[in-house]
């Protein structure tokens, strides 16, 4: 009895911290889902779906206060509430924050497909520029958001007052390396550790990803394979692909982070974006400034909440 227990506290942890998303026909993700919303709900309290040419962006933002506004931008395989809402009650202390789901995920939807982190920037700036935020603000981008941060640094530095960037495969991250850190999980390519074929794939996931240790067993395993990580399969393979195709480009871009006032997060043990991404960045702009988190991996944001959120803080203070 007690071993059960103890699985199933392991569980919930699980599916509702790194990899939790909006789904279908599994009740256990449902109820999940719905407690993120509701914790978010409680320190955001608007929301909207905007209507754009291309897309439709759902984001909830605070509009209840002085205090600054900070975007926090999602990573690949989220959607907002869930991905941050172990960070909500802390940082809503500071400030307004403003939760957009990119579109693929969550609740934001493709009119045209546009696979370009790009894309995604022009979209969140267009969207609540629409609702009346059209100061400068501070921006967070965790894993592939922040990847989306710093596009928006490089297409509209006059919206971003303090960038702070996590875990990012920014500038520095090739296809080699990915299908390096791919082959150090033991999965054969970095699209079957984004997207688990089978459980020997979900096994190297979690490597990569958790900072704690989950054995599920197999049966339950499968079902964690199937309604969270094969979610939204479509996206994620065509985010990977643009980025695998248009390495030469991501790499060359400056994202006008010269004289940006830039602090880059990372995990000491980040098994999908290395801190020597991180380390090679600080090097680049050495007036950035870079927090290395020992012993966390793809998930510092949960790993020490506490941490994180003081890092936050003292980067905006910076």
């Amino acid at each position: 009895m007690q071993s059960r227990f103890v699985f199933l506290i392991g569980f919930l942890w699980f599916s509702t911290t790194l990899f939790t998303q909006e789904t279908e026909g599994w009740k256990p993700i449902q109820r999940r889902q719905a407690k993120a919303d509701k914790v978010v709900a409680k320190y955001l309290n608007r929301d909207t779906l905007m209507k754009l040419s291309d897309a439709q962006v759902y984001f909830r933002w605070a509009d209840n206060s002085e205090k600054p506004y900070l975007i926090l931008i999602h990573g690949m395989g989220l959607n907002g509430s869930t991905m941050w809402q172990q960070q909500v009650k802390i940082l809503s202390e500071n400030y307004q924050l403003i939760i957009p789901d990119l579109v693929g995920y969550g609740k934001s939807t493709f009119v045209k497909p546009d696979f370009s982190p790009e894309f995604q920037a022009d979209l969140i700036v267009e969207s609540i520029s629409r609702v009346g935020i059209t100061k400068p603000i501070h921006v967070l981008g965790f894993s592939y958001g922040g990847l989306v941060a710093a596009c928006m640094q490089q297409r509209h530095p006059n919206r971003v007052n303090k960038l702070i960037i996590c875990n990012s495969p920014v500038k520095f991250f090739s296809n080699e390396l990915a299908d390096s850190m791919a082959r150090n999980a033991k999965v054969d390519s970095i699209q079957q550790l984004i997207v688990p074929q089978n459980s020997h794939d979900v096994d190297g996931l979690i490597t990569a990803m958790s900072s704690k240790k989950l054995n599920l067993p197999p049966r339950l395993k499968e079902k964690v394979r199937i309604h969270l990580f094969a979610s939204n399969a479509e996206t994620k393979y065509g985010q990977m692909s643009h980025l695998r195709n248009n390495e030469y480009h991501y790499r060359v871009m400056n994202y006008k982070l010269v004289g940006a006032k830039t602090t880059f997060l990372w995990g000491e043990l980040d098994g999908v974006i290395p801190p020597i991404i991180g380390q090679k960045l600080k090097e680049l702009y050495p007036e950035s400034t870079l927090v290395i988190f020992p012993n966390g991996k793809h998930d510092i944001h949960i790993f020490d909440v506490k941490k994180f959120a003081n890092e936050v803080n003292l980067a905006i203070g910076r």
